[in-house]
């Protein structure tokens, strides 16, 4: 899963280069969308993944 949220900010950037390098408003902000949506969903694993082990821990603890 990691890697596919990697791919999707590696294409996110690619597009946000193109309009930096170009000076197009659209663009960059068009290929800011999915970096920040990869990042914020790549948070949202990391805390199912920190629950989950606090779920364990609890389990093996009682």
């Amino acid at each position: 899963m990691i890697r596919r949220l990697l791919a999707m900010a590696a294409v996110g950037l690619g597009i946000m280069a193109y309009g930096l390098v170009r000076v197009e408003p659209w663009p960059s902000l068009f290929g800011l969308t999915p970096i920040i949506v990869s990042q914020l969903w790549q948070i949202d694993r990391f805390v199912a993944v920190y629950e989950e082990g606090l779920r364990r821990a609890a389990a093996a603890g009682s």
